[in-house]
């Protein structure tokens, strides 16, 4: 149980970041198409 915590959380972080990134390359998408 111990061992299984930590990969949790950093599968939780690699998600939130990912949607993080996702989000950065939608607002430059939408940046550049109003150009």
């Amino acid at each position: 149980m111990m061992k299984k915590e930590p990969k949790k959380s950093r599968l939780g972080f690699n998600f939130s970041f990912a949607l993080m990134q996702k989000k950065q390359k939608i607002k430059t998408w939408i940046l550049l198409l109003k150009n």
